[in-house]
């Protein structure tokens, strides 16, 4: 477990989030989003009146995007107590959706909820063990949602794209993959 957590240890102790990105052109970043979205099939109107899941949207800058979408229920998961405070107050500051963010570690969340879409984008590069992680993640689809985990280009091939549809998780390339029927 120490080794899963390491650097999450070390954003709390620091009181640090890695992440940071330029949003004074809010239009702009929303451009940037819609095009990774579009690029990877997923239309924006999907998210419409959906639940969603997010893990790991660090301090919030990408969740502007997501909840300029609309959907019906949103929340999200990440374990670094400054990522989550910076999120929720990004959130506050420039959207009007209501949105639960959680602070958990990924492998520990747990909820009964269902969600119609899961998203888990960059999520994997830092994890000791990413497919039990996946595996972990994709309990919270619902049945007919999908999940998708989008990765750095820099991450191995046969773990840059994770999508799940119709309750089957596929690694994309599919020279790896793995599956789990949601019963």
């Amino acid at each position: 477990m120490q080794d899963k957590v390491a650097f999450v240890g070390f954003y709390e102790s620091n009181h640090i989030s890695p992440v940071s990105q330029d949003i004074v052109d809010l239009n702009k970043h929303f451009q940037r989003r819609e095009s990774l979205f579009r690029s990877l099939g997923l239309l924006p109107a999907f998210i419409a009146g959906k639940s969603v899941l997010e893990f790991g949207p660090g301090s919030g800058h990408n969740a502007l995007y997501m909840a300029s979408l609309k959907p019906g229920r949103y929340e999200l998961v990440d374990g670094n107590p400054k990522g989550v405070q910076e999120t929720r107050e990004r959130l506050a500051a420039y959207s009007d959706s209501q949105v639960e963010v959680h602070q958990s570690l990924f492998e520990e969340f747990q909820t009964d909820a269902q969600f119609d879409l899961v998203w888990a984008e960059g999520c994997l590069p830092h994890q000791s063990e990413p497919l039990p992680l996946l595996d972990h993640i994709s309990l919270f689809v619902a049945r007919g949602g999908d999940m998708w985990s989008p990765q750095p280009m820099e991450f191995p091939t046969s773990l840059k794209l994770c999508v799940v549809c119709s309750g089957i998780v596929f690694l994309l390339p599919l020279e790896t993959f793995i599956s789990r029927r949601n019963n």
